[in-house]
């Protein structure tokens, strides 16, 4: 449905602007809006229902991740593993948005938002402690958390050095939970994807576990460079 308005010329604004707004099939901002693109010149002021849809629908898409994004970093730092698990893996979470092959923007805009750097400083915490067995919620979480930013590093490798440049500690905490077989395929998958973007940026010699794991591994093929 398209709305076109036609004003008067600008002899007479006043009775321009009440017209056009009293004819205006829209509501709220939208209605202002479509008369900011009104001419003194006489020109139709056009607006489609259609494209106000649109702009109302990212804007719900954004404020829902702005507060997932918030939700998240707080319960993993209260360490509310098990709320941030249900928040997660429920089936309506926006989280599953962020995986949907015909969205990417929505991923990008969690980006915007500045999820990346809070999953990253996530993954960059060392305080979990992975000396015992961990809940299987929390495995869960670090699989969903690392899966996330390896679709990012797929939709966009440069964002890649990005991720070594700013939070070269995520890395680190990863390479110390290579002991975690459960995590292991999950790690492995992000380095990949990191290390075809930057090209090699781990020392081996800096890290015996990683070194000691990767010899137990089975199919493994590890290439030097002096």
């Amino acid at each position: 449905t398209v709305s076109v308005l036609y004003c008067q010329r600008a002899e007479q604004p006043a009775r321009c602007s009440l017209r056009a707004m009293d004819a205006c099939p829209l509501t709220g901002a939208s209605r202002v809006q479509a008369l900011r693109f009104g001419s003194a010149d006489g020109l139709p002021i056009v607006e489609t229902t259609k494209r106000v849809a649109m702009i109302n629908a990212f804007d719900a898409s954004q404020r829902r991740q702005m507060q997932f994004i918030a939700d998240v970093h707080r319960l993993w730092w209260a360490r509310k593993f098990s709320e941030l698990f249900q928040l997660v893996m429920s089936g309506d979470s926006p989280m599953q948005d962020l995986f949907d092959a015909n969205d990417t923007p929505c991923l990008l805009r969690f980006v915007g938002l500045g999820g990346i750097d809070v999953v990253a400083r996530m993954l960059a915490d060392s305080n979990v402690n992975f000396d015992t067995a961990p809940p299987v919620n929390v495995i869960s979480l670090y699989k969903a958390f690392i899966r996330l930013m390896t679709e990012l590093l797929i939709v966009s490798p440069s964002f890649a050095w990005y991720l070594v440049d700013a939070h070269r500690a995520m890395y680190s905490n990863l390479l110390r939970m290579c002991s975690v077989r459960r995590l292991w395929e999950s790690i492995l998958s992000i380095l990949e994807h990191t290390v075809s973007a930057v090209g090699p940026a781990i020392l081996l010699e800096k890290c015996p576990a990683l070194t000691s794991l990767l010899s137990e591994a089975e199919g493994v093929e590890v290439g030097l460079a002096s």
